[in-house]
């Protein structure tokens, strides 16, 4: 049994068609994985306290279907296991009324020591508690760069795209790529998955380019600097299948 959280769905974090909202996703991921840490006791003060921090690479979301407004829906969030500088978490959402499972989400976040910058070897900083959950280690799929643009966006980065850490919150990269599709395409389409890889972290001042491929069943989108090609801040795969009418 892992940390149990519940969300009420709210109006504000729907879309249009009154589902749960990309953005409304991520944000729950983060917010539980964070209330996960803090249970366990390696939350934000244990880090601070051993000069740690934890930086998100993957997050792989596999929905069967999205919670309506007002759903009441719970978030199991547990640890995977890890390896000697990374931290897997699995992430399951159900519908509190009817059990059904909603969508089930596998992370990774690698553990950083902040003086160095320096990859931390987790089984030397995280208490031995925590390592007792070990299971099996995902295997993420490598997302190669896109061969085709068939749409560009430019985005600059602004203060509402920043967290605390200075730099672009990770729900962003995400909710960008999204921006690069049509309504039209999106009112024929239905969402299966996310895959979502974060390469480095674009700060304030920065200015973004958003590079869409349209392919059958999924789009690529590849976030790069505007500036310099060969920076490439994150690349995000959605899976779609036709909407029933």
């Amino acid at each position: 049994m892992g940390y149990l959280t519940d969300y009420h769905v709210a109006g504000y974090e729907c879309d249009r068609e009154s589902l749960l909202s990309i953005r409304s996703i991520f944000n729950w991921l983060q917010d539980s994985m964070d209330r996960f840490s803090r249970s366990i006791g390696i939350g934000y003060d244990f880090c601070e306290k051993h000069n740690l921090t934890y930086i998100l690479k993957n997050y792989d979301v596999q929905i069967q279907n999205l919670p309506h407004w007002t759903d009441s829906v719970q978030m199991e969030t547990a640890p995977l296991t890890t390896s000697n500088a990374c931290l897997f978490f699995a992430h399951t959402l159900k519908n509190k009324e009817t059990k059904a499972e909603l969508f089930h989400t596998t992370s990774q976040v690698v553990l950083l020591n902040t003086l160095n910058g320096h990859p931390a070897r987790v089984k030397d900083c995280l208490p031995i508690d925590v390592l007792k959950t070990i299971q099996i280690q995902p295997n993420f799929q490598h997302l190669p760069p896109i061969n085709r643009v068939d749409i560009e966006q430019m985005q600059p980065v602004s203060t509402d795209h920043i967290d605390f850490n200075q730099h672009i919150n990770n729900t962003n990269y995400v909710v960008f790529a999204e921006r690069t599709l049509s309504p039209e395409f999106l009112k024929k389409a239905k969402l299966q998955r996310i895959q979502a890889a974060y390469k480095q972290a674009a700060k304030l001042g920065d200015s973004l380019r958003i590079q869409t491929q349209i392919a059958p069943g999924f789009t690529d989108h590849q976030i790069v600097s505007a500036t310099n090609p060969d920076i490439n801040f994150a690349r995000i795969r959605f899976h779609w299948a036709k909407r029933d009418r």
